[in-house]
């Protein structure tokens, strides 16, 4: 059976890290925040990628965040609203999937992509945030 396991990284103009994942169960998690804290990008990556962690119950999963749930469907609705005059009815509530909350993040600048075990960092793409992410404090200093 072949793995879906899959992790992407990404960071915006602004120094934001985000790491989108998916599981060997084909569980999703995205979670925003790791140039605060960049020590748990790599723990977390190796966790999905060769641990074979599940996401399922990890903490700060944006993709089931209420208010980020109604905000991206609402931001839709009104969007397909301007294409037709249909009415699409109450906001669905169920979590998002990597490929709703990715569209919603769209300007975000792909920095690592992994899947099958194998990881590919884009050094040539990474801003300060995501050097430091990837490679400490003194990967900016020599950049």
């Amino acid at each position: 059976m072949a793995s879906n396991k899959m992790i992407k990284v990404t960071e915006n103009g602004g120094g934001v890290i985000t790491l989108y994942a998916r599981d060997k169960y084909g569980c999703e998690y995205a979670h925003t925040g790791y140039e605060i804290a960049p020590e748990n990008l790599l723990r977390d990556i190796y966790a999905i990628l060769i641990d074979d962690y599940t996401v399922s119950d990890w903490d700060n999963n944006e993709l089931t965040n209420p208010s980020l749930i109604r905000m991206v469907r609402e931001r839709d609705r009104e969007r397909g609203a301007e294409d037709d005059d249909e009415d699409v009815g109450d906001i669905d509530d169920k979590p998002l999937t990597l490929d709703e909350y990715m569209d919603y993040c769209d300007g975000e600048t792909t920095i690592a992509y992994g899947a099958d075990g194998k990881l590919t960092l884009y050094y040539e793409r990474m801003r300060a945030a995501g050097l430091v992410a990837f490679f400490g404090d003194a990967a900016c200093e020599e950049a």
